[in-house]
């Protein structure tokens, strides 16, 4: 899902906007970073469901920083994106 919402809001805004070579390197980058994220989050969270299926803190602790990783890159790409619009 978020795969194609991504490239659906890409393709809209270069439409409306067109960006410069590096304005679009770089929000592919940063967008690139979020799904990898996702990818580890979602992995390491499959992995400690089957290797450890009761409630533990330490794997709670882990599953939250993972999250965390998420949030921290799309908060970086939010401001990719914020610093490309304030720049047009």
């Amino acid at each position: 899902m978020e795969v194609w919402a991504g490239l659906v809001f890409v393709a809209v805004g270069y439409y409306y906007w067109p960006l410069s070579f590096l304005e679009l390197s770089l929000m592919a980058l940063a967008y690139t970073l979020v799904l990898g994220f996702e990818l580890f989050n979602t992995a390491l969270e499959r992995m400690f469901e089957r290797l450890h299926p009761e409630h533990h803190e330490l794997v709670g602790i882990s599953k939250d920083l993972a999250s965390g990783a998420v949030l921290m890159s799309v908060i970086f790409s939010c401001g990719i994106v914020f610093l490309i619009a304030w720049m047009h």
